[in-house]
């Protein structure tokens, strides 16, 4: 396939390459990121409701041991006790799960090869080196939108499994618990 754009030599035609993706996949691609990114917000909209839930009944647990006169986790049985402080463990698992999964990610690997996020320009020190990257950039053979879509993806995927991991462990702290307190 030719072009009718002007090449460096009079009376040549350039070659102009090749599509990047075939007809329809960049279409498809983009479905798929604006999809994504819909899932971000939900899978957020899910963390932080989990988040403030587990914080109110944590609050009320704290707030109910303290307003015992002398109780202590020692009075419960050995055993009882032992579970206590596994579901105590267990718990703050879960809480630091949840953090984890709306802590910002904020990676800036790969930044002289393309530039697809805003970690990739501050990653660049100045003007220069951020045009040098966007040059880079627009020679590559993958499209921003699959970048895009590709890393959106894995922050989705991860935000999930964290929120899994935090509901395992805040379902298994609050068993505990109520087998510490039923046994002890």
């Amino acid at each position: 396939m030719t072009s009718t754009a002007p090449s460096s030599r009079p009376g040549v035609r350039s070659r102009r390459p090749p599509p990047l993706m075939p007809d329809g996949v960049e279409a498809r691609a983009e479905l798929l990121l604006r999809e994504t990114r819909e899932e971000i917000c939900r899978a957020d909209g899910k963390v932080a409701i989990i988040f403030s839930a587990v914080l109110v009944v944590l609050g009320l647990v704290i707030g109910g041991l303290l307003a015992q006169d002398g109780w202590q986790p020692g009075d419960l049985a050995r055993g009882a006790e032992v579970l206590w402080w596994a579901g105590t463990a267990l718990a703050a698992g879960g809480v630091v799960a949840l953090g984890a999964a709306v802590y910002p990610q904020m990676r800036n690997e790969n930044t002289e090869v393309f530039v697809s996020y805003f970690g990739h320009v501050v990653a660049h020190k100045t003007l220069d080196s951020l045009r040098q990257a966007l040059a880079n950039d627009a020679q590559q053979d993958t499209p921003r939108t699959v970048e895009q879509l590709h890393r959106l993806s894995q922050i989705v995927h991860r935000k999930y499994r964290l929120l899994q991991t935090a509901l395992w462990l805040e379902a298994i702290a609050v068993l505990f618990g109520v087998v510490a307190v039923l046994t002890g």
